[in-house]
């Protein structure tokens, strides 16, 4: 049981550099695609003149938009009313409740 203990360090160093490594990844994947992706048909560089137009079109079929910086107060009022965004809503709060459970009872499991 010694042993355990003595090797117990070790193995949380190796797992905070393996976090700390994997963290870093993700932070500079994340901001080359900041860069990179456009942010409308218009912006993107890699598209023809004639692409951009089937891309808006595309977009205009979709009924999605291209860009509006605007927020209306109707939409908020109607985003409140909708029963699927509460239900989303009370997803992401039972799972997250679930998981900080977990986290804050596993450490008092542990000591005993």
């Amino acid at each position: 049981m010694d042993v355990y203990y003595c090797e117990l360090p070790i193995c949380v160093i190796s797992n905070m550099l393996t976090d700390m490594k994997l963290g870093l990844i993700t932070v500079c994947f994340g901001s080359t695609l900041w860069w990179i992706l456009p942010d409308s048909p218009h912006t993107a560089k890699f598209l023809t003149e004639r692409e951009r137009i089937i891309a808006v079109e595309r977009l205009k079929s979709n009924k999605t938009g291209v860009k509006n910086t605007h927020h209306k107060q109707y939409q908020v009022f109607e985003a409140l009313k909708d029963l699927k965004v509460w239900m989303l809503v009370a997803a992401i709060f039972f799972h997250n409740m679930t998981n900080s459970l977990q986290t804050n009872v596993s450490s008092v499991l542990v000591s005993y």
